[in-house]
């Protein structure tokens, strides 16, 4: 948990003709989120997909599924979008056009962090699919032209 975002960049370093996406949830980003910045300093054309549940959503999961009860795993997570712009990075939320979201961040050549909001138990999953969809096909499109 946490290692995303820097795996990433290393990634990204490693090999700079391929597209990165980092994705992680908000717990993870809350451990090296700032990491952005190094991402924006050092210039790496890279998209944080972060998945923002308002949990650190496996550890609780675990403790639901062992006693019924979780404890200390909520999260007060601060405003992506002014993280984002305080690091100088670009900032996407997806509504209905998850796709065209991606896309703009795959595309941008700066730092991008998308906001994936799952604060619905109700919809959290239909929002991972769109977005999973529309991120590995937006993805195979590009790796498709190397």
């Amino acid at each position: 948990m946490g290692f995303a975002l820097p795996a990433a960049i290393g990634a990204r370093i490693a090999r700079p003709d391929r597209p990165v996406v980092a994705l992680l949830g908000d717990g993870g980003f809350s451990i090296s989120g700032l990491e952005l910045l190094t991402a924006v300093r050092e210039r790496v054309r890279l998209t944080v997909v972060v998945f923002n549940d308002g949990h650190y959503g496996l550890i609780r999961k675990q403790q639901l599924m062992a006693t019924r009860h979780a404890f200390g795993t909520e999260l007060h997570n601060p405003n992506f979008r002014e993280i984002a712009q305080a690091a100088g990075a670009r900032y996407e939320r997806p509504g209905d056009d998850a796709e065209e979201s991606l896309h703009r961040a795959v595309a941008s050549h700066g730092v991008t962090l998308v906001e994936v909001a799952l604060r619905d138990p109700g919809r959290q999953r239909q929002r991972v699919r769109r977005v999973g969809h529309a991120l590995s096909g937006r993805l195979r499109k590009m790796f498709s032209r190397n």
